[in-house]
């Protein structure tokens, strides 16, 4: 983003209204929230089938890590519709 962006940027910004801005701050958060949710599941995803291991293990091992990451996949990597409004509220100005 180049100067004349930024400054585009601040000038739209500087026009909302008080309560436009802060819904916007939300909806920032909110997505800052789900990216930061989203970048743990694939890092959980990850360890379980070895992407980031240098060495390359045997197949039972791979198996192994195929049922895990399915069975983590199916049930503990849902997020809880629940649980991420509460960590909404948490957020709110």
């Amino acid at each position: 983003m180049d100067k004349s962006e930024e400054m585009d940027l601040l000038y739209h910004f500087g026009a909302m209204s008080e309560n436009t801005l802060i819904n916007k701050v939300r909806q920032l958060s909110d997505a800052a929230l789900q990216l930061g949710l989203d970048e743990a599941k694939e890092v959980g995803r990850g360890n379980l089938l070895n992407v980031f291991e240098q060495r390359s293990t045997g197949l039972e091992s791979r198996i192994k890590h195929s049922k895990e990451y399915k069975r983590m996949c199916d049930s503990d990597f849902k997020v809880d519709k629940k649980s991420f409004n509460s960590n909404k509220k948490r957020h709110q100005f």
